[in-house]
């Protein structure tokens, strides 16, 4: 009886360890969305999105934090480049730090040729529409 037990406790931990294993796989190792196929859940200008933050910053949060898309309308007001590049987008009539929403723009997600040609193109003022998810606020 006890060899039966052994085996049928033997075969759960084999069974177990390949599902862990599945799930493991399945859940790390999928591919990450494509923002740029994706289709828009919110379209906002800058200012609008500042003010819903401004307004409520935990409602904003737990509204646009979901996996979604959104797409922010706004004006260049400065590009800075470090590693990755950021464009700040102006969403106030006055050039404050704290009426700022900045947008990353990774280069590693995106064609190197493309990505530094529209990036260069964009300057100062230029109005500009970005797609993207939002990671949250600083408020």
């Amino acid at each position: 009886m006890s060899k039966k037990i052994l085996v049928i406790l033997i075969t759960l931990l084999i069974l177990g360890a390949a599902g862990g294993a599945l799930g493991y796989f399945l859940v790390y190792n999928k591919p990450h969305r494509n923002i740029e196929r994706a289709s828009v859940d919110y379209q906002l200008s800058a200012e609008e999105l500042f003010a819903a933050l401004e307004a409520d910053k935990e409602g904003a949060d737990k509204k646009y934090l979901a996996d979604d898309v959104m797409q922010v309308r706004g004006v260049v007001m400065d590009k800075i480049s470090l590693g990755d590049t950021v464009l700040v987008l102006n969403v106030s009539t006055s050039v404050q730090a704290d009426n700022l929403i900045n947008v990353q723009l990774h280069s590693k997600y995106v064609n190197e040729s493309d990505y530094h040609s529209a990036y260069e193109a964009l300057s100062e003022g230029d109005p500009v529409t970005v797609k993207g998810k939002y990671t949250g606020s600083d408020l």
